[in-house]
């Protein structure tokens, strides 16, 4: 907790869910591992300076949330899921459910939701290899036709990457 800079995914620079060139942010988090294999990750990060910005009320605070899930079945590999949440609305009791998926809230028009999947293999001591998929506003009218109609279009990118030596 406190004023830092966050970062969320595989990769020195630019990750593809959240990269650690975002200005410092008063982040609240917490990480909790479960046995040998799992660990999780949570965050709450206000965007914008919700001290002066809002005291009017005309402008609708603005917050980041996120939480992952990474399993290392192996000491050298580990596979993350991730979901990540953008709101520019008033905070509620529900976001702050660590458990919470956040792809199950309704009001869906002032939110942006993205989900990731990372696959993290250490090849040698200093030789490391990762893949990450990200989908923006994952449509789940296309697994459950009789669902609603889905809002936004959503959109995928994946990024490979190699990595020699460890900071």
């Amino acid at each position: 907790s406190g004023r830092d800079r966050l970062s969320m995914g595989p990769g020195r620079h630019g990750n593809l869910l959240v990269s650690n060139s975002l200005p410092p942010l008063d982040i609240f988090r917490f990480s909790v591992n479960f046995g040998d294999y799992f660990k999780f990750y949570d965050f709450i990060a206000p965007m914008n300076n919700i001290f002066t910005d809002l005291l009017d009320e005309t402008v609708p605070p603005k917050y980041l949330l996120g939480h992952r899930l990474a399993f290392q079945p192996k000491p050298n590999l580990r596979i993350s899921v991730s979901e990540l949440m953008v709101i520019n609305s008033q905070l509620q009791w529900s976001y702050l459910n660590p458990l919470n998926i956040f792809h199950n809230m309704s009001n869906s028009v002032s939110k942006n939701i993205l989900s990731g999947l990372d696959i993290e293999y250490q090849i040698k001591p200093d030789l490391y290899s990762y893949l990450s998929l990200v989908i923006d506003e994952i449509d789940f009218y296309l697994i459950e036709p009789e669902g609603e109609a889905p809002l936004t279009d959503s959109e995928s990118r994946f990024v490979y990457g190699v990595q020699l030596g460890l900071d």
